[in-house]
């Protein structure tokens, strides 16, 4: 009980924005149940915020796998965003300049959210907070639109606890700090399919829908150009929608505002896919017939079992609260049930709440299809079904929602039942932060942090003796790691390209006549060619813990 509530192990300047966001959030509650909506939904936002820069200061170096890599290509897209490159130079004749994690040219995701990581970085310089702040700002965003989605669909109050839920979601918190799933590829794909999903319930209830159709098709392209073709899942939604709503009277549809948006969506979209094809036509046809091998075909040893993102629901949306230790298998298992419970039983108690049978059809279809879409695909990731994150933060909010209007019924006395409602709404949010975890994860308490935190300050260190034109060879840590990508967080704070290897000697004739001066850390053995090279720079450094 006491680690669930220890918050020890952070920096001044961490406790300060989580303090910062705690009072923002007491005053939101208070004016919530005061029933001020607009002031209520202005703290939560700003509370939001400030959970959020929390989460992007948590860790002060570039975090295992993706983020590396983000960070990289985004860096150089600043020069150069029409060409997102990890390796500037691919002189380097044994290396694959065609796969993902040793690319020239990065197509391997869509360039969006990397222009976003890009232009923070312009504005604010090249640091850890700067590329993060994108996802700080969309995950902050991503709160008033679960509001006015829950006030749509069923009232102001579930909107407000829908809202709550995301401003305390443990995994997009995570996501922000980039120390899980594929961080902000991930936080900028869950923004822009919201956005989309929220732009067709305001389409639903308007008057107006023109607005609302040209920002369904530009939202929709948005994500298509964050992750590819599951951004369409808004005309899924749609589609169930007229099908429920006026069943084939197809003159009823209003085909034209469908077609409309799905246009606009084309035109987001297409013009980087025909440039990329057209200026870098091997590389793109690598990375569209690799996407497409997820669907049926293992890849990066993830997981591929039917059940598995099922399995993932209670623990993506509500955590297992307990840090990794052994003992606690029990405890973990009772705590994944009891979250399991508060979900369906949210989900069902929302098909209650909502009235119009239509609403219904649409909600409960989209999440099914999603999770049955990627179940049957091979290859599985924890973050894949996190697009229809804002139905289940829903069925969050319908849940706190019954809570507190339990509380109110059984506690008459108004000053009593206020204080109990505001402590139940503080306990509740602490509950879905899952702070345990990520105090286990983001804390002092990880040995393997302080491994990286001493691997970014070797590697400054050095940076001014680099001369511009150096490329730098044998950049790895421990030996008996069986992946070396130090070598591509060492390309961030270099800014030069990073081998973990030695060059052959082809390579490094090509390298020296391409005008480049090559770098080697010895701590490693290097080759006799590459050894007293009156060209070269040597370092006698030891970097730690490479995966």
């Amino acid at each position: 009980m006491f680690d669930f509530f220890n918050i020890s192990g952070f920096a001044p300047h961490q406790y300060a924005w989580l303090a910062t966001g705690g009072v923002f959030l007491f005053f939101s509650f208070w004016f919530h149940l005061h029933e001020k909506k607009g002031w209520a939904l202005f703290f939560l936002t700003l509370s939001a915020f400030s959970i959020y820069t929390f989460a992007a200061l948590l860790d002060p170096f570039l975090n295992l796998w993706d983020e590396r890599f983000h960070a990289v290509v985004a860096k150089n897209c600043i020069s150069d965003p029409l060409e997102p490159k990890l390796y500037k130079y691919p002189l380097i004749i044994e290396h694959n300049y065609l796969n993902w994690t040793s690319a020239h040219v990065w197509l391997h995701k869509q360039p969006l959210f990397l222009w976003q990581m890009a232009l923070s970085m312009k504005l604010f310089g090249v640091n850890e907070f700067a590329l993060r702040l994108p996802s700080v700002l969309m995950a902050t965003l991503s709160v008033p639109l679960g509001y006015q989605i829950g006030k749509r669909i069923i009232n102001s109050k579930i909107g407000y606890y829908t809202a709550l839920a995301i401003t305390f979601s443990w995994f997009l918190i995570t996501l922000v700090s980039g120390g899980s799933g594929i961080d902000h590829n991930d936080v900028a794909f869950f923004f822009y399919v919201t956005a989309s999903l929220w732009s067709f319930v305001e389409y639903i209830y308007s008057d107006r829908k023109n607005k609302w159709v040209i920002l369904i098709g530009l939202f929709a392209g948005c994500a298509i150009m964050t992750k590819w073709l599951a951004g369409l899942l808004v005309y899924f939604t749609w589609g169930v929608y007229l099908l429920s709503t006026y069943g084939w009277r197809l003159r009823r549809w209003k085909l034209s505002q469908f077609l409309s948006a799905l246009v606009i969506t084309v035109l987001v979209f297409l013009p980087w896919q025909i440039f990329i094809f057209s200026a870098y036509p091997e590389i793109a046809l690598h990375e569209f017939e690799y996407s497409n091998r997820h669907l049926y075909e293992q890849l990066e040893f993830q997981r591929t079992d039917f059940f598995f993102h099922f399995s993932r629901i209670p623990y993506l949306y509500l955590g297992h609260k307990l840090k990794y230790a052994d003992g606690f298998i029990g405890l973990r298992i009772v705590t994944l049930i009891f979250n399991s419970i508060i979900l369906v039983g949210g989900l069902v108690r929302m098909g209650f709440l909502i009235k119009k049978r239509n609403i219904k059809i649409t909600l409960y279809s989209t999440l099914i299809f999603v999770y049955l879409f990627f179940s049957i695909a091979t290859t599985k990731m924890p973050a894949y079904p996190f697009i229809v994150g804002i139905i289940w933060f829903m069925s969050l909010g319908v849940i706190i929602d019954w809570i507190i209007e339990k509380i109110g019924k059984w506690i008459t006395k108004p000053r009593l039942r206020m204080g109990i409602q505001i402590l139940s709404l503080f306990l509740i949010s602490w509950y879905m932060f899952n702070f345990t975890r990520i105090r286990h994860m983001h804390s002092a308490r990880i040995g393997w942090r302080q491994d990286l935190i001493e691997n970014k300050s070797r590697l400054l260190e050095i940076k001014d003796q680099l001369p511009k034109n150096a490329i730098l060879f044998n950049v790895r840590g421990d030996e008996s790691q069986y992946y070396n990508v130090t070598c591509i967080e060492a390309s961030f704070y270099l800014d030069r390209d990073c081998y973990s290897h030695a060059p052959s000697q082809e390579s490094l004739e090509q390298v020296k006549n391409a005008g480049m001066i090559p770098v080697y850390f010895i701590h490693h053995p290097l080759p006799d060619y590459c050894q007293d090279d009156p060209d070269a720079l040597y370092f006698d450094i030891e970097l730690l813990n490479d995966l």
